[in-house]
């Protein structure tokens, strides 16, 4: 799974870390359901469905970069992509472990 995360310590406090929605977020122009709950001050946004996730993840497994916009597109972050294959695999394989 792919996370975005920011430091929200007011906004966690507030919260707490129970699962909420959030406004589906474009990912490369597309619309994806997502999800947020905080992690002590860090506030986390995931995709909401499977199908989201996978998404993501192939986005950044084909794209060089990854171009992440609020539903009102008045906000957006780019993330490279370089390296993400190789570290993802890696990461796979040892969650296969038997």
């Amino acid at each position: 799974n792919v996370y975005l995360q920011f430091w929200d310590e007011t906004k966690c406090k507030t919260d707490g870390d129970k699962v909420m929605g959030h406004d589906p977020l474009y990912v490369n122009d597309k619309l994806v359901k997502y999800s947020q709950a905080c992690n002590g001050s860090w506030r986390t946004f995931f995709p909401s469905t499977e199908a989201g996730r996978k998404y993501i993840v192939s986005q950044f497994k084909k794209k060089n970069l990854v171009e992440i916009t609020t539903y009102k597109k008045d906000f957006k972050v780019l993330f490279s992509a370089k390296g993400f294959t190789k570290l993802f695999n890696e990461k796979r394989m040892q969650l296969d472990a038997i």
